[in-house]
């Protein structure tokens, strides 16, 4: 309903008076056939993968190689651009649209051949990309550590208006109570200027919650399908949370000789859930981005987020809500009747990568003026504070340690012991250690 509603504001022949939403995935279907979104932007859809590159100064295109290898998502990409913008499909019992905004003028950018990021590079450089061609919306499914060029690249993005939906991440949950990874939400999910896709299901249960092992017995053949869950938390992060629907999704099928309309209707994940939070994004900054309320870049983002978490659904009660959902699961409709002059918008303060209660206690030696001083222990802090956010987020010791977060000052002990594991910790550097061995000081 609420992609017909908005229909009337998009236009049906010229993209570029549509709104730009950047797909970031492992890069779209070369098949160019009945299901790929109508305006898909080829010259905007880069590949920003370096091997990609083989020696050429120049980006070459963005779609999917499907490469295989350890970790790899060959087709991922394939399967969210078609929910957030896919074309209409034609089937007995169906006859509609697969994508929630197909009038959205996309670039649909390849970071990756998974959704594992071990490295920020190819994401910032497409969030880069993104921010230069005003993008409106960045849509996102993937998660990486943190890093400080990523995080300058969302403050740079909200500062710039654009609105970031990224999803959670998922983790697995065995019948034997082991979780791999830690269900918390990953980077760039995490940062606060984000909006954070978490899953629900359609009886408004929390896709994070997992079934009793009885009931995975009875699904034996599937297993790994029904221990993934979606992530969620710590608390800090559910300000910007909100859920859509997965699993059993509607979806294009990539695979890779290229087959064209090809379709499944069990894609699951957060992945599921991402594309379609951005589809809402993009029909809301369709209907209200030229309203005088929005008279800053800013506020298009903020606004998009106020209305989206606004209006969700409040689930199992309004009274009672899940707080795995955060704001809770996606009403489209209801976002969609949210207008600008309804919205508080309040500026958001720069995200951060947290542990702001570690400080660098020694200044750094030198005789330089004291503005030059300080200049430099912020910029030692900083890089102190990413390194023991990559090694926290890698770590399910450190996180056991930090039940609330990294943007929560713990109590003295809990801080005592997250210095001891980190000193402890053979992956964190020797500067790193000497300076938490300050700190416990």
């Amino acid at each position: 309903k609420a992609r017909d509603d908005a229909e009337q504001y998009f236009s049906t022949t010229d993209p570029t008076k549509n709104v730009l939403v950047y797909h970031l995935d492992t890069g779209y279907y070369k098949t160019d056939d009945g299901v790929r979104p109508m305006f898909l932007d080829l010259d905007l859809s880069r590949s920003f993968v370096e091997g990609d590159r083989k020696g050429s100064a120049e980006l070459p295109p963005g779609y999917d190689r499907f490469e295989s290898g350890f970790l790899s998502n060959a087709g991922h990409g394939t399967s969210t651009l078609s929910i957030l913008a896919g074309n209409r499909v034609d089937l007995p019992a169906f006859h509609e649209f697969l994508g929630g905004a197909p009038y959205a003028h996309i670039a649909s950018c390849r970071i990756s051949q998974s959704v594992v990021h071990l490295w920020t590079g190819s994401m910032v450089a497409a969030m880069k990309a993104a921010i230069d061609n005003h993008a409106d919306v960045i849509a996102m499914a993937a998660g990486s550590p943190p890093s400080g060029a990523l995080l300058d690249a969302v403050n740079r993005a909200y500062d710039n208006g654009v609105a970031m939906v990224f999803a959670s991440s998922d983790y697995f949950q065995s019948p034997i109570c082991l979780q791999f990874p830690p269900h918390t939400t990953v980077y760039p999910a995490r940062f606060s200027r984000t909006l954070s896709a978490t899953g629900v299901t359609s009886e408004y249960r929390s896709y994070s919650r997992a079934w009793h092992y009885w009931y995975w017995l009875l699904k034996i053949k599937d297993i790994m399908s029904w221990m993934m869950r979606g992530s969620y938390g710590p608390d800090s992060v559910m300000d910007h949370t909100m859920a859509s629907y997965t699993p059993n999704v509607a979806a294009q099928l990539g695979i890779a000789d290229g087959t064209p309309n090809l379709l499944k209707v069990d894609f699951a994940g957060t992945s599921a859930a991402t594309p379609q939070l951005a589809a809402a994004a993009a029909l809301w900054l369709q209907v209200y981005r030229n309203d005088p309320v929005l008279n800053e870049p800013w506020k298009h983002a903020e606004g998009v987020y106020e209305a989206l978490q606004l209006s969700a659904l409040k689930k199992p009660s309004p009274a009672d809500p899940d707080s795995r959902l955060g704001f809770g699961a996606l009403d489209a409709s209801a976002a969609l009747a949210m207008k600008p002059a309804q919205l508080p918008l309040a500026y958001r303060k720069p995200s951060t990568i947290g542990f702001n209660w570690l400080t660098v206690i020694r200044w750094i030696i030198g005789n330089d003026p004291p503005d030059v001083q300080e200049a430099k222990r912020a910029a030692h802090e900083r890089m102190l504070r990413v390194e023991a956010a990559q090694l926290f987020q890698s770590s399910p010791r450190l996180r056991k340690i930090l039940l609330n977060g990294v943007d929560t000052e713990p109590d003295a002990a809990t801080r005592a012991a997250f210095v001891s594991a980190v000193t402890h910790d053979p992956r964190a550097s020797a500067y790193l250690r000497e300076h938490l061995g300050l700190v416990a000081q």
